[in-house]
């Protein structure tokens, strides 16, 4: 998305490597940052599609994965779920969010 506001190019240049990288390097289809997305949540949790409920913490043990969140995905560790993680929402939405951010 392209959009000639000095806003609109302000986040193209500060998200031109990620993006480039995304595409070219893991080919992906497409790059959706995640700071939007979260913007658009926190204004509208309407466009949440998909949420699901896993256990989390984060490592604090030092070694090389130390602050990372870790999400039990298959629930092996057989604890009580406590975060919801959102997986899906409407994507036009979200960038009607944005575009609109960066008018």
């Amino acid at each position: 998305m392209e959009i000639d506001t000095e806003k609109g190019r302000f986040q193209k240049a500060i998200s031109e490597f990620s993006t480039r990288r995304k595409s070219t390097e893991m080919k992906l289809p497409c790059y959706y940052s995640c700071d939007p997305t979260a913007m658009a949540v926190a204004i509208d949790n309407n466009i949440i599609q998909s949420v699901d409920r896993k256990f989390c913490d984060v490592d604090m043990t030092g070694g090389p994965c130390r602050g990372q969140m870790i999400v039990d995905w298959h629930g092996v560790l057989g604890k009580t779920p406590n975060v919801d993680i959102i997986m899906e929402v409407d994507v036009k939405r979200v960038q009607q969010f944005f575009e609109e951010m960066v008018q």
